[in-house]
């Protein structure tokens, strides 16, 4: 993912004013459409396996005590708690009698080749649930195999299994996102700013 930062100039022209527009600039304004659910093809109702689930499902209603313990491992949509925050925060509305905490484990422009390099935290043991959270760095790889990814995928969680037996795990899915390098091919920009990921459907 692409983190934006400020230049000094840029700083500078924010401090002291914006400056005159010229009269032959315009920027065309674009409606704003709202996008459908995300829906899975594979999963009509979103979740696939959800039986799998079922450690998840003991831990919160309290059988295994009051702590429920999840942990995240993913790229700069884990980082930045864009996923985590919200789970954890509806998972305490609704079960407010559970210690919920949530350990999210990111990296920024990270693939899932990265998680080969992370272990569980030793404070969240046992872990209740682990959420896989990749792939939309690998949406942007034009050389991405998806033979090898599946793989990969396939050799990690048969290494996570072993770390936490009782852990149930959740593969999310990517999400949609932009990349604003110049190089841009969405139909919508005509200024080419903004490239879509071409490879996400298929991770």
């Amino acid at each position: 993912m692409t983190r934006f930062g400020l230049a000094a100039g840029a700083l500078a022209a924010l401090l002291i004013g914006p400056a005159p527009i010229p009269a032959s600039a315009h920027a065309q304004e674009r409606p704003w459409t709202p996008l459908p659910s995300p829906t899975s093809y594979s999963c009509p109702d979103g979740v696939c396996q959800a039986q799998a689930l079922a450690p998840l499902f003991r831990a919160l209603d309290g059988r295994w005590g009051g702590t429920v313990r999840i942990v995240q491992f993913g790229d700069s949509h884990t980082a930045g708690r864009l996923i985590t925050g919200a789970l954890e925060t509806r998972l305490r509305a609704r079960f407010p009698d559970r210690d919920v905490r949530i350990e999210p484990i990111g990296v920024q422009n990270v693939t899932l080749s990265d998680l080969g390099w992370r272990t569980l935290p030793p404070q969240m043991a046992p872990v209740d649930l682990i959420i896989l959270a990749y792939g939309t760095n690998e949406g942007f790889d034009d050389a991405f195999d998806a033979h090898a990814y599946d793989r990969l995928l396939r050799s990690e969680i048969q290494r996570i299994r072993a770390l936490a037996p009782r852990a149930a795990i959740l593969i999310l899915s990517a999400p949609e996102a932009m990349r604003g390098d110049g190089v841009g091919n969405c139909p919508d920009d005509p200024e080419r700013r903004w490239r879509a990921p071409v490879n996400l459907g298929v991770v």
